[in-house]
């Protein structure tokens, strides 16, 4: 994989080059606008959420910070995704 390799991207703030695939499924997230409304959204195929206090309309976008973290739980490692064999 070489560092110019589109779609993967690395956000400022990520340890990882990574790319995300929306697949038309559930959003279940919190938000905080500028203009100072908190909201909640539940819903499928969310690609774009509006502010229910100022009209903002902000894309759900195709990054996500990724940070290397070291000496988990067993817990938390159960639910650790691995790739390969």
């Amino acid at each position: 994989m070489s560092d110019t390799e589109f779609p993967y991207m690395q956000p400022s703030g990520s340890d990882l080059r990574m790319f995300i695939q929306w697949k038309g499924t559930d959003l279940c997230a919190d938000f905080h606008c500028d203009c100072g409304y908190n909201g909640h959204i539940d819903d499928d195929f969310t690609y774009y959420v509006e502010c229910g206090g100022c009209g903002a309309v902000y894309e759900m976008g195709l990054q996500v910070i990724a940070r290397r973290v070291e000496g988990l739980g067993e817990l938390h490692r159960a639910r650790v995704f691995r790739d390969g064999p």
